[in-house]
């Protein structure tokens, strides 16, 4: 959850493969979200949203390659991928990449392996 310009927003990040089974589920999840948060605070402002964090096919629209196109969620309003959703937290345009960019840096680097191997395993690695 949350509150940005006095709009509460309800976000669940699934995965990116999704089926028409979870999208169903996914649907009933955001319907859900609404009636709960409306009968607790019927003078507020919500907006729910099912988040696919990226998008494997690329340049390819995620909805195209989805099953059944993603229905029942609708695509950009109960269905964010990718910037919609990093964009919309931070504030700037494409979040996702420099992200990813960070990821595949910290990767590339070999930091990430000796802070995990210090934190499990202290200054005494056998």
């Amino acid at each position: 959850m949350l509150r940005k310009d006095e709009v509460n927003y309800f976000f669940d990040t699934k995965t990116v493969q999704p089926n028409v089974g979870s999208l169903s589920k996914c649907f009933e999840q955001v319907i859900n979200w609404y009636a709960f948060f409306y009968s607790q605070f019927p003078t507020q402002s919500a907006q729910s949203r099912i988040v696919f964090p990226y998008n494997p096919y690329g340049e390819i629209n995620f909805w195209s390659k989805t099953m059944g196109g993603g229905w029942p969620l609708e695509p950009d309003n109960e269905g964010w991928v990718e910037n919609q959703f990093w964009d919309f937290c931070s504030g700037r345009e494409n979040t996702y990449q420099v992200i990813h960019n960070a990821f595949i840096s910290i990767s590339e680097s070999g930091d990430l392996e000796d802070i995990i191997q210090d934190i499990f395993y202290g200054n005494n690695r056998e």
